[in-house]
């Protein structure tokens, strides 16, 4: 059913085969939050609250590569309408497997 580069696309972005449109709009509240995040780095140092642009700095960088997991199509349609061979092939499987959803139990 799935190849072995296709299983290990699968259990890297299970929760996105499981619930794409969910993760997706997800994906799309962290890139909001991001937005704002940026905001407060600039603020929390103009009034000297150093613990809040920390904070917002360190969500800035763990929210990039959730934002990757939860909404691989977006980022390898970027790189696939580049030409990356890679990301044309993987995104190829990531349709693969969305197609085989019904055989996989989803």
């Amino acid at each position: 059913m799935l190849s072995n580069d296709e299983e290990r696309l699968f259990r890297k972005y299970y929760a996105f085969f499981k619930f794409p449109l969910g993760t997706q709009n997800f994906a799309h509240f962290i890139n909001f939050a991001r937005m704002f995040g940026i905001l407060w780095i600039g603020i929390g140092l103009w009034q000297k609250l150093y613990w809040v642009a920390t904070a917002n700095v360190v969500f800035y960088l763990i929210s990039g590569s959730l934002m990757w997991r939860l909404s691989p199509i977006a980022h390898y349609n970027a790189a696939a309408e580049k030409g990356i061979p890679s990301a044309i092939v993987e995104l190829r499987m990531i349709q693969h497997i969305l197609d085989c959803r019904d055989e996989l139990g989803f």
